[in-house]
């Protein structure tokens, strides 16, 4: 094999993982906690609300359709790994692959197109091939209630063919939370980029995060949706107004999704709204626009403060009440989707 052939094979085997990653996350995102990519122990390390943890272990060929050579050595190195060390606080073991036809080579058929099956839902010949690997590598303790096998059909020159059951997945994911189907495609681009960020990092402390997953969608509707339009509650005339639009037009992109100055936000209008049941977005905003400035600046405001800035704390503010209702019909959603 050449060496334009082992990396073509190298870098389909890191696209593989990822989508597997984002398919398994996507699986269990109501309990979703946190997901590191290479860490310590599997491919993939998804940590669950209950402490609990989905491992997996990643296997595929760029030409799963020319054969099944290998398909045992596969199976023996994903096995050896899942079993490495005693993982007490496992709730699942998932070996995940693009194999074909039958990723064990039992001469069974019931694997067809994207299969999930348990252990003990396998022809007894799938289960003797199993069997059989975890007796060369001589390990009798395999908790095989918790061992899965995911094969995701994943091959193909054009991307949309080869995606396409991760893009259904993600697809049906953003419908159940009001999305359009055509924020798919960008989406999983996004996270794409995102975990092999995280793959490539050593440090098994740096995770994706269930926050930043969702405040990364959130941002995605909101570039889709977004409006600025001049009033002249905002205090200022139309000029200024879209020169604070122009000039913090980058500002304003990041600052309305970030997770953290969103929930200070929404709290602060949540208890001010307690108080002055008959008030307005815009009398919020006037009355607490020194606090305001602050959560969005990260700094106080002073009478040399530029109206600009004044004038972009309120932009901000602005459009993230009058979406508060779409943040929390997000988490909302997100949170109880999956297994």
């Amino acid at each position: 094999m050449d060496n334009s052939t082992e990396a073509s094979s190298s870098i389909f085997g890191w696209q593989f993982q990822i989508s597997a990653s984002i398919y398994l996350m996507i699986k269990y995102f109501g309990r979703f906690e946190k997901m590191k990519l290479e860490s310590k122990e599997e491919d993939i390390e998804i940590t669950l609300e209950n402490n609990k943890k989905i491992y997996a272990q990643a296997k595929s060929k760029q030409r799963p359709l020319d054969g099944n050579d290998g398909h045992s050595t596969k199976l023996n190195e994903a096995l050896r790994t899942l079993s490495s060390k005693r993982k007490q606080d496992a709730e699942k073991l998932y070996y995940v692959n693009n194999l074909e036809p039958n990723p064990l080579n039992s001469g069974t058929n019931e694997f067809n197109d994207l299969t999930i099956l348990d252990y003990y839902d396998l022809t007894q010949e799938s289960k003797q091939k199993i069997d059989n690997q975890l007796h060369n590598l001589n390990v009798s303790d395999f908790d095989k209630n918790k061992f899965s096998i995911l094969k995701i059909p994943y091959y193909g020159n054009d991307k949309t063919q080869r995606q396409k059951y991760i893009d259904k997945q993600v697809a049906q994911f953003l419908i159940s939370l009001n999305y359009s189907e055509n924020f798919s495609k960008n989406l999983v681009e996004i996270w794409e980029s995102e975990f092999l960020h995280n793959a490539t990092i050593p440090n098994n402390e740096v995770y994706i995060k269930k926050d930043d997953v969702i405040w990364t969608m959130v941002v995605l509707k909101l570039k889709n949706e977004k409006s600025i339009d001049y009033n002249k509650d905002y205090g200022v005339d139309e000029e200024q107004f879209y020169m604070a639009v122009e000039k913090y037009e980058k500002i304003i992109n990041y600052k309305e999704g970030n997770f953290s100055m969103v929930n200070k936000i929404t709290y602060l209008h949540d208890n001010y709204i307690k108080q002055n049941t008959d008030k307005l977005i815009m009398d919020f905003i006037n009355d607490n626009i020194n606090e305001l400035f602050e959560i969005i600046f990260d700094k106080s405001a002073n009478n040399e403060t530029d109206l600009i800035e004044i004038t972009c704390t309120k932009i901000i503010t602005r459009l993230i009440l009058l979406r508060k209702q779409m943040f929390k019909n997000i988490v909302k959603g997100a949170n109880s989707y999956g297994d």
